[in-house]
């Protein structure tokens, strides 16, 4: 049987950071590194899920998106790095949550915002629109109005 760190680390991965970036493994395997002056937005943001179901994004100038379990070993560290990085506190405040919600952390322009919004989309067939009907949909999402326009990437329009 393995270690606390290490069951948990298999399952939420590792975030750390060093001096100039901030990275992520899951499994001793490696996600993804992100260099701190690459990050114009922080959030976090929940879904409903039999596993990890709270997870921060980290966004880039362009839009591409970084993601980190919130129960991964070191995100306090890494939190409490960015926020004097940034020079804010980075409060987290999704921990009861079980459905989709998000909200932005950083910057202050966009704190409380939406961070995702769901993509609508019409089911096609009678059994994908039972399965929409009893809420068994998958939970496609893109990044939201408010943090697409404060990143000057165009708005997409989805028909009903």
């Amino acid at each position: 049987m393995g270690s606390p760190d290490a069951d948990r680390d298999r399952v939420s991965g590792t975030l750390k950071h060093s001096d100039s970036a901030l990275e992520y493994s899951r499994a001793g395997i490696f996600e993804w590194r992100l260099p701190f002056d690459r990050i114009v937005i922080v959030g976090e943001f929940t879904i409903s899920s039999l596993g990890d179901d709270y997870f921060f994004l980290f966004v880039t100038p362009i839009g591409e998106c970084f993601q980190a379990s919130f129960y991964a070993l070191g995100q306090e560290a890494c939190l409490a790095a960015l926020s004097e990085r940034f020079g804010s506190v980075l409060e987290p405040a999704l921990c009861n949550s079980t459905d989709l919600k998000s909200r932005v952390l950083w910057p202050a322009a966009l704190l409380g915002q939406p961070l995702l919004e769901p993509i609508i989309t019409r089911p096609a067939g009678f059994l994908a629109r039972m399965a929409y009907g009893l809420g068994l949909h998958p939970g496609n999402v893109h990044l939201s109005v408010p943090v697409r326009t404060h990143l000057g990437l165009s708005i997409p329009t989805h028909a009903a």
